[in-house]
């Protein structure tokens, strides 16, 4: 009875690498979904990259002896970067200066009223100080 079989994807790491990437894909899903629900319309067209690789490597041909390397990576998008919108003009030393509301930078155009802020905390619309 023969011992030895050709390499399939099913034998790699004795069947472990196939349930690598199931196990990945399932991540996958769970990952992309809680992103797009933590950070919604800023989370458009990011992706969660799943990579599998085998190399087949020739660790010493005289003596008939290969290897195979496999391995599966998973990459997951980082938080989007926040942009905000600011006003130039001078200080009182007439230094060049980015000037945002009282409460704070947003995406907001800064000469655009604003009723609250993003935690919900109210503006005072003429002195632009944030209430409780």
């Amino acid at each position: 009875m023969d011992t030895f079989v050709p390499l399939e994807l099913q034998l790699i790491d004795e069947g472990r690498f196939i349930g690598k990437i199931d196990e990945a894909i399932v991540a996958g899903q769970a990952a992309i979904m809680e992103y797009g629900e933590k950070y919604g319309t800023r989370a458009e067209k990011a992706k969660v990259v799943i990579t599998a690789s085998i190399s087949l490597v020739c660790v010493k041909p005289e003596q008939r002896a290969y290897g195979c390397v496999a391995q599966v990576k998973m990459s997951v998008p980082s938080e989007p970067a926040s942009a905000s919108y600011l006003t130039a003009g001078l200080n009182q030393t007439d230094q060049k200066v980015l000037f945002c509301r009282k409460s704070g930078s947003s995406a907001d155009p800064p000469e655009q009223g604003k009723l609250c802020t993003a935690d919900g905390r109210t503006i005072n619309s003429e002195t632009g100080e944030v209430g409780n």
